[in-house]
């Protein structure tokens, strides 16, 4: 009766091995049947001829790539503007969306920076689904006034579905450029670089983007030889007007000759809060 029991007992076990071993080979095999779900593909049509496509992990990476040709017009007006041929530096790349237009529209060679690791899943898959791997560069560290390894802070959305999605972050300090503390944050480690670090590596580029969202006067105190080149012809960055750093950083950027492109920066939208006030600022080399 004992071995009988045994013998029951482990053709219980052997079933239910057997049965999950089954089902993890139809998941493997046929997950693609059930990837819309989770990871939609987004077409945007740039012309009569070429599209961009972008891979949809949740909510917020879907509506910027719905909005992605339509919410900052004046950034893409600015890039229609390129040089064909010429090359792109994109600080804060995000998730691709500017570096894909530039690579695709006007044939630029980007090098497309992005620190965070919530969103470099997505800028790598809208690198690779767009075939533009040859053309486009992705460097996964920061840019600051130094080269070194620092920390980089996550913030956390709040809600069940935290890190499925984009994120935003803050290099070194969990702080934002209005002094506010992100407590809902983790840190991981990144190389942080300088704009002539890249400039020396990859350069010279022909328009440099800067998107970060707090660090904005270390990184133009970090690019004195790349903003002295006369290659360099335009410069897009987005500045908190009511930072303490937001004057010396449009000082720092006129005193290698460039000058405020009114009309663009007029454009650009405004984001508008108690300590904040962001938005684009786009300046042309006189």
């Amino acid at each position: 009766m004992k071995n009988l029991k045994k013998k029951y007992n482990n053709l219980k076990f052997e079933n239910f091995t057997i049965f999950d071993k089954i089902i993890e080979k139809i998941l493997v095999k046929y997950q693609s049947l059930f990837d819309f779900v989770y990871l939609f593909t987004i077409k945007k049509k740039i012309n009569n001829k070429q599209n961009l496509y972008f891979k949809s992990n949740w909510h917020e990476s879907r509506r910027r790539a719905v909005t992605a040709l339509t919410k900052e017009k004046n950034t893409i007006e600015w890039i229609n503007s390129f040089r064909k041929n010429s090359k792109f530096l994109d600080v804060g790349a995000h998730m691709g969306i500017y570096s894909l237009y530039a690579s695709k529209l006007k044939n630029c060679k980007v090098v497309a920076v992005e620190p965070c690791l919530a969103n470099l899943s997505n800028l790598n898959l809208n690198v690779v689904n767009n075939n533009l791997e040859k053309k486009i560069l992705i460097c996964p560290f920061s840019v600051s006034n130094y080269n070194t390894i620092d920390k980089f802070y996550v913030s956390i959305s709040s809600g069940k579905n935290k890190l499925l999605d984009l994120g935003a972050g803050f290099p070194t300090k969990p702080i934002n450029d209005s002094g506010k503390f992100i407590s809902n944050s983790y840190p991981h480690a990144t190389y942080s670089s300088t704009i002539d670090q890249l400039y020396k590596n990859f350069g010279p580029f022909n328009y440099i983007k800067i998107d970060t969202d707090s660090n904005e006067l270390e990184i133009l105190k970090g690019a004195s030889k790349c903003f002295s080149d006369k290659q360099l012809k335009s410069i897009l960055i987005e500045l908190n007007e009511k930072s303490k750093t937001y004057k010396k950083a449009i000082n720092i950027i006129k005193n290698y000759k460039f000058k405020l492109n009114e009309k663009l920066t007029r454009k650009s939208i405004i984001s508008d809060k108690k300590f904040s006030k962001r938005y684009n600022l786009i300046f042309d080399r006189n």
